[in-house]
């Protein structure tokens, strides 16, 4: 596992990602759906997916609308996941996991772009970041 994670991490280019502007003049709102910044209280770090902005379909298509700024995004969503990573201390007792919490308050109604991204992230997620998400907290979803 730890050898296909590596070539992973090689070949999607994580060593430079956080060098990486994704954030541009076009999708500038992006920093409003992904962010990172704040921890709890045992200090790991709070890592925010607001999906509400896309309710906005002119957002949502100029997200997701072609292959290349669905990768975009892909490309943030790591991107943030790595600044996260970098406040971890894999120490004896220091803070080794991050907390991500989705927020689904005004979830569009259900968009195929939408659903396959999230798909995609939670996969990729799993596959490369094993053991680094603590807890996936999910905030205002009909299930709650």
């Amino acid at each position: 596992m730890l050898r296909k994670v590596m070539k992973w991490r090689k070949e999607y280019g994580t060593d430079s990602i956080l060098d990486e502007d994704l954030l541009t003049r076009d999708n500038d709102e992006l920093k409003d759906v992904v962010h990172t910044g704040s921890t709890d209280k045992q200090g790991r770090p709070l890592y925010y997916t607001v999906y509400g902005a896309f309710k906005d379909k002119a957002l949502c298509t100029k997200v997701l609308g072609t292959e290349e700024s669905r990768e975009n995004f892909l490309r943030l969503k790591v991107q943030n996941l790595e600044k996260s990573i970098k406040q971890l201390s894999f120490k004896s007792g220091g803070v080794d996991s991050i907390v991500q919490i989705t927020d689904l308050k005004n979830f569009p109604a259900p968009m195929k772009e939408l659903s396959s991204i999230s798909k995609k992230i939670v996969t990729l997620f799993q596959s490369n970041y094993p053991g680094i998400i603590n807890k996936n907290v999910r905030l205002n979803s009909d299930c709650d």
